[in-house]
């Protein structure tokens, strides 16, 4: 059905909520079939890292951008996104609480974000496991930031 809706939009979709999408492949087609994409909601979403990599520069029309409860998302896949998606103001990355546990990689994310999202405005961050530094590096970087939401910021966080 998913790929029937994005095909009848011919290509002038402006925003897209999908919760719990499970396949890289309709990732793929998204990408490559809503060139004038927005809005991109995907909260519990199972694509890979991978995918988003490859198909960022797909994304460049791309102001909001949730990737809320998508474990199999990285730092890297951030970077890229930060790459090619320069209109991007908004980035809601919450995660699993239990998603955190023994990882160090949410500081990646956090310096991904700081590297290459300098025109955010908005930036939700719930259950990373990032330092006072990290925060900082963010602040520092993304010099339009109007609002910074963290949630449950379990790792010396003393602002």
């Amino acid at each position: 059905m998913l790929r029937m809706l994005v095909t009848r939009s011919s290509g002038s979709l402006r925003s897209l909520h999908i919760a719990g999408l499970r396949n890289d492949s309709i990732f793929s087609f998204i990408t490559e079939n809503a060139g004038s994409l927005q809005v991109l909601q995907l909260s519990g979403s199972l694509i890979n890292d991978s995918i988003v990599k490859q198909t960022a520069q797909r994304l460049s029309t791309i102001t909001f951008l949730d990737l809320t409860c998508c474990p199999k998302i990285d730092a890297q896949a951030l970077e890229a996104i930060g790459k090619y998606c320069k209109l991007l103001e908004t980035l809601c990355r919450d995660i699993m609480f239990l998603d955190v546990l023994g990882k160090v990689e949410a500081e990646d994310e956090a310096n991904a974000i700081a590297g290459t999202m300098p025109r955010l405005k908005h930036l939700d961050l719930g259950f990373h496991l990032i330092s006072t530094e990290c925060v900082l590096n963010i602040l520092s970087h993304c010099h339009q930031l109007e609002r910074l939401i963290i949630n449950v910021c379990v790792r010396e966080c003393e602002i």
